[in-house]
């Protein structure tokens, strides 16, 4: 069993508004992540932490997911990692994780790095778009369970090191949103 952790816990410092609740579609931007996440695994946990009640009261969460609160959001993303894994594990799974803001990852290639993961050995499988190190991750339950319990104190080591089986894709990352520019080019906007 793949627990998807779908991370969306952080202020939102750069956009300079809460993006998990930007309207895309007629919905929160939050949730098509989450629809994502709930479409290709058995469970999600959402992590949040940020204004946490405002996000978690607009959303409309599939039967298969949760919320999961990281009160150390502050601390930065590994922060969120750590706590998702460490709820992924309670129940002995492997783990993908995912970014809250980026929900437009194709369905073949998170269905590429499950069959990946799913037939290799290696305890982390990652796509790669050119340089950059892309999403999902999916962690072998051993390793999420070490990670998530802060028995390794570099969280990001371990999902970008050699142990990585990576997966060649498209050379241009799917939009994440970072910026209000990105979010204008997500919807599509001139000047976006």
């Amino acid at each position: 069993m793949i627990t998807a952790i779908v991370l969306a816990a952080g202020t939102s410092s750069r956009l300079g508004r809460t993006k998990q609740l930007l309207e895309l579609d007629g919905r929160p931007l939050l949730a098509h992540g989450v629809a994502l996440a709930a479409k290709h695994f058995d469970e999600v946990v959402v992590i949040l932490g940020y204004q946490a009640d405002r996000i978690e009261a607009a959303l409309e969460l599939p039967s298969n997911a949760r919320i999961v609160r990281n009160d150390a959001y502050l601390e930065g993303q590994r922060s969120s990692v750590r706590r998702g894994l460490a709820a992924a594990s309670e129940g002995g799974n492997d783990a993908a994780v995912l970014l809250g803001d980026q929900p437009r990852v194709p369905d073949e290639l998170i269905e590429r790095t499950i069959e990946t993961f799913r037939h290799g050995r290696a305890d982390v499988v990652r796509p790669r778009h050119g340089d950059a190190p892309g999403h999902p991750v999916i962690v072998r339950s051993g390793l999420a369970r070490r990670l998530g319990a802060g028995e390794d104190d570099a969280v990001a080591c371990p999902l970008r090191g050699s142990e990585v089986e990576w997966i060649t894709a498209h050379p241009e990352a799917p939009a994440d949103v970072d910026t209000w520019e990105a979010y204008e080019a997500l919807l599509g906007r001139p000047g976006g």
